[in-house]
């Protein structure tokens, strides 16, 4: 006996299929008999299952001590209504139990495929990259991590959830100090779709923002140094002309000696870095996508 599913029958119509198989009797000949009911508009109760069995077995005019096993599927009115109702022996029938089987697989997979989305998401954007993907190693991280802790459904089978915690444990012990990363942080930095915002700890962001103005400052000595190995030297001779007033006096005449050295002695690599680094980050942002939901290349 079994529940016909919802695709087999329309919405207001319940069919209920029996099957009643007797082994032959020494002196007589049995045969197999079948039959089947609708029933309408009717719940399937254990009160309703138990009355149609009956039933169906009065009709048949078999005994119940001539029956040595009831099989239906494995719902839990149909096995009340055998066992505690009837009296009888109970086995779930083995196909549907299969399918149940294979039921349970299917929404472990649906839901292990879902989880596993946005590692394949990353994946495929990491790979399909044309610009140089250091800088999106951070962003990638934090988001996965974001995803895996707070945006999974509490309704996924419980063997996905340990899957989980799991991809979770993994992305911290493999990146999860990414974010000091000397490299990875200044890539990170200078990608001006992110720029500082895409740190989680601050520290590390400002231990990259630090790094970054120890190199600027580094590239702007090398500069200044080469242009003043350059530039020609300001003569420290004194005049020794007879003839100090021969043009006159003038404010002029002396403004390099006042002040031809001040730009030099107030000239901070440090400082001009600072600016630069201040700069570059009080900027706005550059789009992260385009009306494709694209990423951008920074580079165009």
């Amino acid at each position: 006996m079994r529940q016909t599913p919802e695709n087999e029958t329309d919405s207001t119509n319940t069919q209920v299929c029996s099957s009643e198989h007797a082994q032959p009797v020494a002196g007589s000949s049995s045969s197999v008999a079948s039959t089947s009911n609708t029933l309408e508009n009717q719940a399937y109760s254990r009160q309703l299952v138990q009355k149609e069995i009956s039933r169906t077995i009065d009709d048949l005019g078999i005994d119940k001590k001539q029956i040595l096993i009831i099989t239906t599927d494995n719902a839990l009115n149909m096995q009340n209504a055998v066992k505690q109702h009837l009296g009888l022996k109970y086995f779930g029938c083995f196909a549907h139990t299969l399918n149940l089987v294979v039921e349970k697989a299917l929404e472990v997979d649906t839901d292990l495929c879902t989880i596993l989305k946005p590692l394949q998401e990353v994946t495929q954007q990491m790979s399909g990259e044309e610009y140089v993907t250091g800088s999106l190693i951070i962003v990638y991280t934090r988001v996965l991590l974001t995803v895996y802790e707070n945006k999974i459904p509490t309704t996924i089978d419980p063997d996905v959830a340990i899957s989980v915690e799991i991809i979770v444990g993994q992305l911290k012990k493999r990146l999860g100090q990414i974010e000091y990363s000397g490299t990875f942080s200044i890539c990170s930095l200078l990608d001006p779709r992110y720029k500082m915002h895409c740190f989680k700890d601050k520290s590390a962001a400002e231990k990259a923002k630090k790094t970054l103005i120890e190199l600027v400052t580094a590239e702007i000595n090398k500069k200044s140094h080469g242009i003043r190995s350059a530039s020609p030297q300001p003569s420290t001779s004194t005049s020794t002309s007879s003839e100090p007033f021969k043009d006159g006096l003038s404010i002029w005449d002396n403004i390099n000696e006042m002040f031809g050295d001040v730009e030099q002695t107030q000239f901070s690599p440090q400082a001009s870095a600072i600016t630069e680094v201040q700069r570059y980050l009080a900027d706005r942002l550059l789009p992260i996508k385009d009306e494709h939901g694209k990423l951008l290349d920074p580079s165009d």
